[in-house]
């Protein structure tokens, strides 16, 4: 029974920090945010982050310019994007204790 038990906890403690691909959306805003880029959209919660619809990349990510730029372009080309997110971070700028999906360096940014 407990070797039961802890697989189960073990199978559900992996889902929790699933990383994925948000949905496909055209980005509502930007703002630079705690040494960062905080994007807003209908992109979803592929990690199950307390806080959906956001997206947010460090400025410190060594891809950080490319993906600015590519944001920039899908805000004013009304084009939609998508993220390749693996975590949840907190953006304390705007919310207390909670978290948002997290696209890491060298994790993929997509515009079409």
């Amino acid at each position: 029974m407990k070797k039961i038990m802890f697989a189960l906890l073990l199978v559900l403690s992996g889902n929790v920090a699933a990383a994925g691909y948000t949905g496909w959306a055209i980005p509502k805003s930007i703002e630079l945010v705690n040494d960062g880029l905080l994007v807003e959209g209908d992109f979803g919660d592929p990690n199950s982050c307390s806080k959906d619809q956001y997206v947010f990349i460090r400025q410190d990510s060594a891809s950080f310019d490319s993906k600015l730029s590519i944001i920039l372009s899908a805000l004013h080309g009304q084009k939609k994007m998508r993220f390749y997110v693996s975590s949840c971070v907190n953006v304390s700028f705007h919310w207390s204790g909670e978290v948002i999906n997290q696209n890491s360096d060298k994790h993929p940014v997509y515009i079409k």
